[in-house]
Formats: C-alpha cells, structure tokens, sequence
C-alpha cells in the first residue's frame, strides 16, 4: 500500500478511534478537539477521497451523509509500519530496531526518574 502523509495517518487515526463508521464531521470534530487542526469539509472530503484511492477506507454514501470505514486495523498498519522501519532503517534486523527501542525505553526511565526525583526535593 502506498505511503500515508501526516494528515493522512491523523484522519486515519480518527477513523480508526469511532465504534462505528464516521461522517465528514465526525472526523473534522476529532481533529479540532485533539490535534487542534480545522479543516473545511471540502478539505477533509479531498483526504478522504485520497485515502479511498490509496485502498485504505472505503466510502459508502447514504443520503447526504457518506460514511468511512477502515479496510485494516489501526494494529495491521502499525504492524506494517514496524516492518517498513524495521527493513529501512535497521537493515530488516529485529536486533537492530530492538536495541534501539531498548534505548528510547531506558531514557524514558531516566527522564521520569529526573522528575521524581525533582518532586521529591
């Protein structure tokens, strides 16, 4: 499947967060209310309409409204984009990319332990 772009992958997400399929404006409130991005319809419809071409949801029109679904799970496409990393940046080694994951996890430690320790002074 071809590659998403940012605004993609959001909308994506926002599909992906609703137990049913959305509208237009279902997706346009999540995207004001959590990534604090407004968009006219006519702008998310366009994305939409990209994401429909690029096989990742499908539309289906009932009355005035259209509503999407998603043709793979949020899980499906980040197990896809781990392989894409793992292959890309690491060469396809699962060693490689799990060291670096074990990297970003002890600084993450390390930060929280920064702010405990700044709580408890």
């Amino acid at each position: 499947m071809e590659t998403l772009t940012k605004i993609e992958q959001l909308i994506m997400k926002c599909i992906w967060g609703f137990k049913k399929p959305p509208t237009v404006y279902d997706i346009n409130s999540v995207l004001k209310e959590k990534y604090h991005l407004e968009y006219t319809r006519s702008t998310t419809r366009t994305y939409l309409t990209k994401l429909e071409k690029k096989g990742y949801i499908e539309l289906k029109r009932d009355g005035m409204f259209s509503y999407i679904s998603p043709v793979m799970s949020e899980q499906e496409y980040c197990k896809n984009q781990m392989k894409y990393m793992k292959d890309f940046w690491f060469g396809g080694s699962a060693k490689e990319m799990s060291a670096s994951l074990t990297e970003l996890i002890e600084d993450e430690e390390r930060r929280i332990e920064g702010l405990i320790d700044e709580f408890d002074d």
